[in-house]
């Protein structure tokens, strides 16, 4: 996919460029239709290496990044775009609702993890956020594991055994 603007947004501010990397053809268009009327500009790239190419001559503000590419590991990529490109935060998209992901996915370095399920509005929210420097999502999975982990049951014996 060449490097597109989508149509402008009613607000001022600028909106984030955002590279789309998703193996999977139907849900790079159907991400590019979702993104489509706020103002960001667009690119895609299909695999690790492609994202970790097309991130020096685009630069973008978010890299939408699916969990699970077919020619590599999607949590290496994370790491090396921190490195490629560390003023830029990675969203992971996922169908997995699985918290090992979602802290694997944030030891990476990723900014926030979202399902594939969630609304457009959800998906343009966790991205303009992150474009912006603020918290994951509300919605989004690493909120709701941080929400959980933050609010665990003290146990009274640290020493109880694990076996």
């Amino acid at each position: 996919m060449p490097t597109r603007k989508a149509a402008p947004a009613d607000s001022q501010a600028r909106m984030p460029r955002v590279l789309i990397a998703d193996d999977n053809e139907p849900n790079r268009e159907l991400l590019e239709v979702y993104l489509s009327g706020i103002g960001c500009e667009m690119a895609a790239a299909v695999d690790g290496a492609d994202t970790l190419e097309k991130v020096a001559s685009f630069k973008p503000d978010v890299i939408l990044l699916d969990v699970l590419l077919e020619a590599g590991d999607s949590l290496d990529t994370v790491k090396r775009l921190r490195s490629a490109v560390p003023d830029a935060k990675v969203v992971m998209l996922s169908a997995f609702d699985n918290p090992t992901y979602v802290a694997r996915a944030v030891a990476a370095g990723a900014h926030d993890y979202v399902l594939k399920g969630c609304s457009r509005a959800e998906l343009i929210h966790a991205i303009t956020a992150a474009a912006a420097g603020e918290a994951p999502a509300r919605l989004g999975e690493l909120r709701r594991v941080a929400t959980t982990m933050a609010n665990r049951a003290n146990v009274p014996d640290p020493d109880i055994p694990l076996t």
